[in-house]
């Protein structure tokens, strides 16, 4: 019998850590209920290495040659044989970086192949990957400021974000009836991300039976955390001191989601912008006639919002020299 890979490849901020951890640590109770999610292409708890592999990186130079495809697909074939199973799963949200998907058709040849697509609303994502960039990226190339950030990335790459390019893509390559997508959405992910993708793989009798809690495994950080943060990473400091000071600012403050980062003009226009193609998304990948992809109220663009007020400079001053003398303790 074929076997079937299910090659879920985010997108980014949509629970893939949540997912790739939870196969990660559940690997042998998923093979004694029929579910591998391989060793092979592996680092860490997502497949890295097979995307990469495959071109799918940050960079021109591609370090792996022909052999080293040949010597993974070996790798995968023996694991397949050993284990007797017959559906497959690969996790990286790196296999969204618009790269060439020819290459994914070939290596996989010898398979049935899905693709898994996890989908969130523009002005959720772009808040999201907002606070992971803050969090990850020193000394940055935008200014501080959401909108700043935003109209940075856009200039940068003006078709980031844009779902129906990314999902037709793949879906000229593996042919639609073999896209599966699924709106990240609470509402629609009942009752949690881990349970969610594995009805989508037809693996939902597992949910019971294995430790499926979904536990959020990148926080959102309160307004305060974030302005701390953004300053350190601007901050002319060593990278040891500058991710002390992170990791001290990551929990303060109340993370109460109701001060938005994003003016709710904005907000509307993200998700406005976009309706076209959630419509033709959810008719021709989901069959829903309605047109409509997400279920959870639309922004309302005159709802009263005032920015967020910035730490004042004695705060600033004030958990500095908490999280500094913390450092000296440890030292």
């Amino acid at each position: 019998m074929t076997a079937t890979i299910f090659l879920h490849i985010g997108m980014d901020k949509t629970g893939t850590t949540a997912i790739q951890s939870f196969f990660n640590k559940q690997r042998d109770a998923l093979k004694q209920q029929g579910l591998l999610y391989p060793v092979t292409g592996c680092n860490g708890i997502a497949h890295y290495g097979l995307s990469n592999a495959l071109g799918f990186f940050h960079g021109k130079k591609n370090e792996n040659n022909v052999s080293d495809l040949l010597n993974l697909a070996e790798q995968l074939a023996d694991e397949i044989e050993t284990s007797e199973l017959n559906t497959i799963l690969f996790s990286s949200e790196f296999f969204m970086i618009p790269k060439p998907v020819q290459p994914v058709r070939a290596f996989f040849s010898s398979y049935d192949i899905k693709i898994v697509i996890y989908l969130r609303r523009h002005d959720s994502w772009w808040e999201s990957v907002y606070n992971q960039a803050v969090k990850t990226v020193a000394s940055p190339p935008w200014g501080r400021g959401f909108e700043h950030y935003f109209e940075f990335q856009k200039k940068r790459d003006s078709k980031r974000g844009n779902y129906r390019n990314v999902i037709d893509t793949w879906a000229n390559v593996f042919g639609k009836e073999n896209i599966i997508i699924r709106p990240y959405e609470q509402q629609q992910n009942q009752p949690n991300i881990i349970a969610d993708i594995l009805e989508a793989i037809d693996f939902s009798s597992v949910t019971q039976q294995l430790d499926a809690v979904s536990k959020r495994s990148n926080e959102s950080l309160s307004y305060l955390a974030l302005n701390l943060i953004d300053i350190y990473q601007r901050a002319n400091i060593s990278s040891d001191i500058r991710a002390h000071l992170i990791q001290q600012a990551i929990p303060l403050g109340d993370k109460n989601i109701s001060a938005s980062i994003i003016p709710p003009g904005l907000r509307r226009q993200l998700v406005d912008q976009n309706m076209p193609d959630y419509e033709y998304i959810a008719r021709e990948y989901l069959g829903r006639e309605d047109g409509r992809l997400f279920y959870d109220p639309l922004p309302d663009p005159k709802r009263p919002w005032s920015p967020p007020a910035h730490p004042s400079w004695a705060n600033v001053v004030e958990h500095t020299v908490k999280a500094m003398a913390d450092l000296g303790k440890k030292i």
